[in-house]
């Protein structure tokens, strides 16, 4: 295998890693760090405190993924008042929280669907963004990994805070945002 040092854009060095059987080791992890990539990217595009927008950016690249991996996707957000500062920080911890939740589903829950919804909570002073999954439930205490540790840091990080559920079949992992009342008038 030559390595060479000249810049690839992501998609020439993807096609390489996957036409090369030498190279098939790193194809996951390269795509792990072209998500990781894109994801810091859309972080900085100004979301005016739209979290819906923040959402549908990770939809498509979040879709793909899963249809490669056989799970189907659905998406139901509703409309939300503006988060009032939701800056590039804001906004990854937000996208890495949901990327998370469905990483994990992926990895221990052999489900077939996934759901993304995002809400206002029954009372009028927050958001929760919930990822579920239709498997087989938690088979340990969640919190036992680093995931769900590293999502209840980000939730903090935002105010808010993480809930996962031990439903079975399924899985609910909730990001709870606060918004204050002006933004919900």
């Amino acid at each position: 295998v030559i390595v060479t040092t000249r810049m690839m854009i992501p998609a020439q060095a993807q096609a390489i890693a996957t036409s090369h059987d030498a190279l098939k080791p790193v194809e996951e992890p390269l795509r792990a760090c072209l998500v990781e990539l894109r994801l810091m990217v859309d972080s900085l595009e100004p979301a005016n405190g739209d979290l819906g927008s923040v959402l549908g950016s990770l939809r498509p690249r979040i879709s793909r993924r899963l249809a490669h991996a056989g799970v189907d996707i659905h998406w139901q957000i509703d409309d939300l008042p503006p988060i009032p500062d939701l800056g590039p920080r804001q906004v990854l911890d937000i996208a890495r929280v949901v990327q998370e939740a469905i990483t994990n589903a992926l990895k221990h829950s052999s489900c077939r669907t996934i759901t993304v919804l995002a809400r206002l909570t029954r009372h009028p002073d927050g958001i929760e963004v919930v990822v579920e999954d239709n498997g087989r439930g938690l088979a340990e205490p969640a919190g036992k990994g680093h995931g769900v540790t590293s999502m209840r840091r980000r939730a903090a990080a935002l105010g808010g805070s993480l809930e996962v559920g031990d439903a079975s079949p399924g899985t609910p992992v909730t990001l709870h945002l606060p918004v204050p009342r002006a933004a919900n008038t």
